[in-house]
């Protein structure tokens, strides 16, 4: 699976701070980051984005209590690494009317068979993301469809 990578968490995060402050000008936007790779985390330019109010770097704690602060306090998501079971989750179990972005890119070379079966994976309302040359974009179409193939329903 394709883990969190700089040239798409700076331009997904940049995005999803725009998105959501264009829906709500008076928003105040902090900003919690998890991650297992404390190192990664520390070395993001975060700073270098607009529209955060504050970032914050909890200290480490059990998954399960990670997972119970984000679903709890957080109203939307930026999920960087995908094919995260964990991320995903979390995102799933948020409250309603959370926003979710998501790297549309599940693995290194986007040809596995979850990159292929997103459409199965990914509820329809969350917001798929693309980044290319530094640029986040809002993705609408699902694998197969930026493809121009027909889904792979795998019958049995």
């Amino acid at each position: 699976m394709l883990e969190s990578k700089e040239d798409f968490v700076m331009p997904a995060i940049k995005l999803a701070t725009k998105f959501l402050k264009d829906r709500d000008q008076n928003l105040n936007l902090s900003t919690v980051i998890f991650g297992n790779d404390p190192e990664f985390i520390k070395n993001l330019p975060l700073d270098k984005i607009g529209h955060l109010q504050k970032v914050y770097y909890p200290k480490s704690q059990s998954r399960g209590e990670d997972m119970c602060f984000a679903i709890k306090y957080c109203d939307s998501m930026v999920l960087t690494a995908s094919g995260s079971t964990f991320g995903w989750w979390i995102s799933y179990l948020m409250k309603p009317g959370s926003h979710i972005f998501y790297n549309s890119q599940i693995t290194d070379f986007a040809n596995h068979s979850k990159d292929m079966h997103d459409f199965d994976i990914f509820p329809p309302h969350w917001h798929m993301l693309t980044v290319e040359n530094d640029e986040a974009k809002l993705e609408r179409k699902w694998w197969y469809q930026r493809h121009h193939t027909l889904p792979d329903m795998n019958n049995k």
